[in-house]
């Protein structure tokens, strides 16, 4: 150090700083080493940064915090100026550029199946034109009213007419060898659910196209023989009778087969069905390996819930604790009487408890005519309510699902580990299927609980399903809370950034949950109602390494957000290069969102059921078309110019719609007001919708 003046400093300062000095021997020590460093950071143009520094006599911690915010700061607008891009970013134009992608990506997407149609009625069209034979096959069988060619006959007369008309059939593998002839008539053949195709059912399909696609879940049922034993009449067996039965063969499934045979195996990992990703995170954890890509819901309350009954098993019931049938109708019918909106179905681990449940609710619906209609079976296929036997659900899915257990502990107060299904080979599938049925809640009837099973009988039981059943049931006991079973992952971590932003909300008193949510998608941060704990109204993410690691733009800037905002979520975005630079402004902005969600939260009335009312089915297409040509008053086809009957076609063909050219004649007969059609009428409006036509289709291929 330099002190200039000491010579006139009184004799007690001098002698204070001289002490001090002597106490600082430390220093002294390492002055060498001081200066060099000095010397370094004064070539590299920081002596005033120093200089400021010993002025403020700042505190290393200080010190280093403003040396790192001046580095990065120099760092940044080093970037800037050598990018063009950086330098010019503005997030209002950014997002300008994000809403045009997502305005065009959904516009491509809703025009794909007019894109379709037309290329289907283009080959349609030249397809009957060579081959008119087939054409007057096919016209002929459709005007019959009866006496018609069986399916397997006409299909062979007329293949190339058929599958242009029909592109795309659907059938059971089972029916295929029945109603088409043995001969490669489609390109593809797709099968969905392949689990539970036998291989040897899938051959006379395979045999039937050029390619083969094959969808489907390893980790859900296998074939079962469930159907051929309730055909058959044939009772529920014991679990020695199934594990007999259980022996699988070298392919259980074609979706076995295959897998092991076939290349570009491709997993879809977004899960759409739950409207709160707890739905579906035990399933994820345990079966799946926290592979799917679940979504958060917005509220803190779990949509799952574990009914504990107070009941035992009871000699002659097969499975089925009559304590637990009663409270499962009562869950029911208060669905019924208080959320009817949502549907509900319920599953079973076994048929005869399946069945006691069904017959004590139409017992008690006889008391309750109100609530019949809830239950009619003619609810529509996606809605009507439901009872089933676990391996009968595959495939099903309900806004409300009661799960009931059924069985339960002995007279003696001890839990045998017979589980029907679940304990033969791959009753673990079995219960993924069970309880992954819901979308909205879930409901968990049982006579005991995770701390009944025998830890010893699991450790020797052959099969996954009684354990995985044991963890499904603390998991619910949980309220659906990996964290509090100790198998959720909690090594989330935020990078230095999130953690300025959180910090920065924090201080400005708004309720934020950094990583809210349960799988490894999270949002970066969920902003909660003010006056309402526990209710999320606001999704902010920043553009960090989950938005750059995204597959494609469609993931990145339209899916996740859209999926987000259909579960009820705002959405906010921050965009780190304007964060860096104008922080204050960033934040001015995000809370105004958030204030206007709570607004808006605020102005709309609460479920009092707390969850999700399914939404209004969209509205009938209205046909668009051109203004309509104006056209004379005439009685006779001949008063009508060919250019006022080309006009009129190309009216009619301007709603998009590609109809066969009957019904063009029928509507433009009905425009025109005449009550027949003639020979003259048919031949003229025939020319006209051919011009028509001919120029709609130049116009849609430019």
């Amino acid at each position: 150090m330099c002190w200039d003046g000491w010579q006139t400093a009184p004799a007690d300062e001098v002698d204070k700083t001289i002490q001090r000095l002597d106490g600082d021997r430390d220093t002294l020590l390492r002055m060498p080493e001081l200066n060099q460093l000095t010397d370094r950071l004064e070539d590299a143009g920081l002596g005033g940064f120093l200089d400021e520094l010993a002025h403020a006599d700042t505190d290393p911690d200080t010190a280093v915090a403003t040396f790192r915010y001046l580095w990065w700061s120099s760092v940044l607008e080093e970037a800037r100026m050598r990018s063009a891009y950086l330098r010019s970013f503005n997030h209002l134009e950014h997002d300008h550029v994000v809403e045009q992608f997502r305005r065009h990506d959904l516009d491509h997407r809703d025009s794909n199946p007019a894109r379709v149609r037309y290329e289907v009625a283009t080959r349609l069209r030249k397809v009957r034109d060579a081959h008119a034979d087939q054409n007057t096959l096919v016209r002929t069988q459709a005007r019959r009213k009866s006496r018609h060619l069986p399916l397997r006959r006409l299909v062979d007369k007329a293949p190339d007419v058929l599958l242009a008309a029909k592109p795309c059939w659907a059938m059971s593998p089972l029916i295929v060898s029945r109603v088409l002839p043995a001969t490669c008539l489609f390109d593809v053949v797709i099968f969905d659910e392949a689990s539970q195709v036998m291989p040897h059912d899938a051959i006379t399909s395979i045999m039937r196209a050029r390619q083969v696609i094959v969808a489907g879940d390893p980790h859900q049922l296998p074939p079962t023989t469930f159907f051929q034993r309730v055909l058959s009449g044939t009772q529920e067996r014991t679990n020695d009778e199934l594990d007999d039965d259980a022996t699988p063969a070298v392919y259980e499934s074609l979706l076995d087969m295959l897998c092991s045979r076939l290349p570009h195996i491709h997993t879809l990992k977004w899960h759409y069905r739950s409207h709160d990703e707890r739905l579906i995170a035990f399933s994820n954890h345990a079966i799946y390996n926290d592979r799917l890509v679940t979504f958060p819901g917005t509220t803190l309350t779990s949509p799952i819930r574990l009914e504990a009954v107070d009941g035992h098993a009871r000699p002659g019931q097969s499975g089925s604790v009559p304590e637990e049938v009663e409270r499962v109708v009562e869950l029911a019918l208060d669905h019924a009487t208080h959320t009817p909106h949502l549907s509900l179905g319920v599953i079973t681990m076994g048929q005869h408890h399946a069945d006691r449940i069904s017959l004590a609710l139409q017992h008690a619906l006889q008391d309750r005519p109100e609530l019949q209609e809830f239950f009619s079976p003619d609810a529509g296929p996606r809605r009507r309510f439901f009872t089933k036997n676990l391996e009968q659900v595959q495939g099903d899915e309900r806004d409300a699902i009661i799960l009931s257990i059924g069985y339960g502990k002995g007279a003696n107060g001890r839990l045998s580990m017979a589980f029907g299904p679940l304990n033969n080979d791959g009753g673990e599938r079995r219960l993924n299927v069970a309880i992954t049925r819901a979308r909205q809640t879930m409901t968990v009837v049982s006579s005991f609980t995770h701390h009944d099973f025998d830890p010893g009988k699991l450790k020797n039981t052959r099969n996954r399903g009684p354990e995985l059943l044991r963890a499904f049931l603390e998991y619910c006991s949980h309220g659906g809370d990996l964290q509090r079973t100790g198998t959720a992952r909690t090594d989330w971590n935020l990078n230095p950034f999130e953690h300025q932003v959180l910090a920065t909300l924090e201080a400005a008193h708004v309720p934020v949950t950094p990583q809210w949510g349960v799988s490894g998608y999270r949002i970066d941060f969920a902003l909660g109602h003010p006056e309402r704990p526990g209710q999320m109204i606001l999704a902010v993410e920043t553009d960090g390494e989950r938005y750059h690691s995204a597959p494609s733009a469609r993931d990145r800037d339209r899916l996740r957000q859209a999926h987000l905002e259909r579960l009820g979520w705002r959405f906010h975005r921050i965009w780190a290069a304007d964060w860096f630079t104008n922080p204050h402004t960033e934040l001015d902005r995000l809370l105004a969102t958030w204030r206007d969600a709570v607004r808006q939260a605020d102005e709309t009335p609460a479920d009092p059921s707390g969850l999700l009312r399914p939404a209004a089915p969209p509205p009938s297409a209205a046909v668009k078309r051109r203004p309509r040509p104006a056209l004379p008053a005439a009685d006779r086809i001949g008063d009508y110019s060919d250019a006022d009957l080309l006009a009129l076609a190309s009216w009619l063909l301007s709603d998009g719609f590609q109809r066969d050219r009957d019904t063009r004649i029928t509507q433009a007969v009905t425009e025109l007001g005449f009550k027949k059609r003639g020979r003259v009428i048919v031949e003229r409006l025939t020319r006209a919708f051919e011009q028509a036509q001919h120029a709609a289709d130049k116009e849609t291929q430019r």
